[in-house]
């Protein structure tokens, strides 16, 4: 099979355009993971983890705007200040926060 230098140059090109482009997402959503204003931020799969909810019931409580939350390459995150502040409103204050991030009775 014979393939032709300029047909293999432009392939390859398109490749590395498209490895360069992941790469920029990749950067991105790596800088999204870490914090907002020195808080740790946390994205919607978190939250479900934690609160033990649904997507939809997420979905309820970001519209009802009880819980503040930050779009970003059309993606939510949340401060895990805000969901400690929910929790405290909603489900009273002997609910917290372990290290792991996991919702614990005190």
């Amino acid at each position: 099979m014979y393939i032709d230098k300029n047909y293999f140059d432009d392939w390859m090109k398109r490749i590395l355009e498209s490895l360069e482009a992941l790469n920029a997402k990749l950067v991105t959503v790596m800088r999204a993971d870490q914090r907002i204003k020195g808080d740790v931020v946390l994205d919607n799969q978190d939250l479900m983890e934690i609160l033990k909810i649904s997507p939809r019931t997420l979905q309820r409580i970001r519209n009802s705007g009880k819980l503040p939350y930050h779009k970003m390459n059309k993606k939510n995150y949340y401060l895990k200040s805000d969901v400690e502040k929910y929790i405290m409103e909603h489900f009273g204050k002997d609910m917290s926060f372990g290290s792991d991030n996991e919702v614990s009775e005190v």
